[in-house]
């Protein structure tokens, strides 16, 4: 259950979901002596650290959603052949941040995007390569995954989304206490520092892919 906002306004269902559903799929992989890959998230952390998050740094989630995230990699750990991707900000098919930014910049009215959190922006596709060297080289473990390149804002991204899409639609950037104000809703709180470190995907020779070229491809399919 990825859905941040909803998590905090249901957070008995996001934990069936997260921590429960993933306490029986280990269960079943380590009765069955199989290999399981967890995907977790960067909102495991509080955000306050100032450089990037390392795999062994403590985790502090924020928000429900990163507590039965959490909760759900410690029922991981029982597996023999466990490992827990920590990845962020994914984008995908279905409903996601770049397709409603491009969607909402269409109009040419200008959209209001938050500037103050800052991650690694990942593309699903070259995430799924990541999972799968993974479970070829039979890595264990928590290891990060994300986008290559330097990290950004939510604001960044939207502006080079919708330049990617060919639209000159401005983005006024915000804080997350204005987007809070003004938001319909309930909001979760968010880490503001949501870069994940990469260096132990390096040496694993794990495939990590520029997000920003992932990103213009994405936009102009």
């Amino acid at each position: 259950m990825t859905h941040v906002d909803a998590c905090e306004v249901d957070s008995d269902r996001a934990r069936t979901v997260n921590a429960e559903g993933t306490r029986h799929v280990a269960e079943a992989a380590r009765e069955g002596n199989i290999p399981m890959v967890y995907l977790s998230t960067d909102y495991v952390f509080d955000g306050t650290k100032r450089g990037e998050y390392e795999e062994d740094d403590a985790p502090n989630p924020l928000s429900v959603y990163g507590r039965t995230k959490l909760e759900g990699e410690a029922h991981v750990r029982s597996v023999p052949g466990g490992a827990v991707v920590r990845t962020s900000w994914v984008v995908g098919e279905g409903r996601n941040f770049v397709r409603t930014i491009v969607s909402a910049g269409a109009n040419g009215k200008a959209v209001r995007v938050v500037d103050d959190q800052r991650g690694r922006p990942t593309f699903a596709d070259d995430l799924a390569i990541a999972i799968v060297h993974v479970l070829e080289r039979e890595i264990t473990g928590v290891v990060n995954v994300a986008g290559d390149e330097e990290p950004c804002s939510w604001a960044d991204l939207a502006e080079l989304a919708l330049r990617a899409a060919g639209l000159d639609t401005t983005v006024e950037r915000i804080d997350t206490d204005t987007y809070e104000q003004t938001a319909n809703g309930v909001v979760a709180p968010r880490p503001k520092n949501s870069v994940l470190a990469l260096e132990k995907a390096r040496r694993l020779e794990i495939p990590l892919v520029n997000w920003r070229e992932s990103l213009n491809k994405y936009v102009k399919i």
